[in-house]
C-alpha cells in the first residue's frame, strides 16, 4: 500500500526569518477548514450509503435463497464492507486534517510569539554584564521558532505516517461474473 512522503527540513540550514515568513505566509490553520469539511462531509454520505446497502441487504435476504443468491451475498456484503471502510477512512481524513490544523495553528502561534524585538539596553554597546543577556535575548527567539518548526515538523509527519489514511487501490475481491 502506498504511504505519504514525509518532510525532513533541516531547519538549521535556513534562516529563521525565512523560516518565519513561509510559516505565517498565508491564511493559517482556516485553509484547512474547507477540506476538513469536504471530507467530514463525504464521510457522511458515503456512511448513509453504506446504511442503505445494509437495509437493502436485509430485504435481499428475505426474498431470496438458494446457492445463487448465496453468491449474490457475497458480492454484496464485500461491497458493503468496502463502503463502511470508505466512510471510516474519510472520517479519519477529516480528524487528520482537523489534528493538522491544529499543530498548524500552535506553530504559528510559537513562531509569532517568537519574533525578534529589540532587547532592552542593546541600541548602546552593551557591557560585559549586558552582553550575555542580549546574547540570550537574541538567541531566545531564534531557538524557540526553529523549536516550533521541529515539532510542527514532528506533529505532520507524525499526522501523514499515522493518522492520515492512504487512499490507494481497493484490494481485490470477489471475482464479478455476469
Amino acid at each position: 500500500m502506498p504511504a505519504y512522503a514525509t518532510t525532513a527540513l533541516t531547519l538549521d540550514d535556513e534562516s529563521v526569518p525565512r523560516l518565519r515568513a513561509r510559516l505565517l505566509a498565508g491564511p493559517g490553520a482556516a485553509a484547512f477548514e474547507p477540506m476538513t469539511a469536504a471530507y467530514r462531509d463525504a464521510s457522511a454520505t458515503v456512511a448513509g450509503v453504506a446504511a442503505d446497502l445494509a437495509h437493502l441487504l436485509r430485504d435481499y435476504d428475505c426474498a431470496h435463497g438458494g446457492d445463487a443468491a448465496g453468491a449474490t451475498r457475497v458480492h454484496l456484503d464485500a461491497l458493503l464492507h468496502g463502503t463502511r471502510t470508505d466512510a471510516d477512512r474519510l472520517a479519519r481524513a477529516a480528524a487528520a486534517l482537523q489534528e493538522q490544523a491544529a499543530h498548524h495553528g500552535a506553530a504559528r502561534r510559537e513562531v509569532a510569539a517568537g519574533e525578534p524585538a529589540a532587547a532592552p539596553g542593546t541600541a548602546a554597546v552593551p557591557g560585559a554584564a549586558d552582553l550575555l543577556g542580549a546574547v540570550l535575548a537574541a538567541a531566545g527567539p531564534s531557538s524557540r521558532a526553529r523549536q516550533a518548526l521541529a515539532v510542527y515538523q514532528e506533529n505532520s509527519n507524525h499526522t501523514l505516517t499515522t493518522a492520515l489514511p492512504v487512499f490507494g487501490p481497493r484490494p481485490a475481491g470477489p471475482e464479478w461474473r455476469v
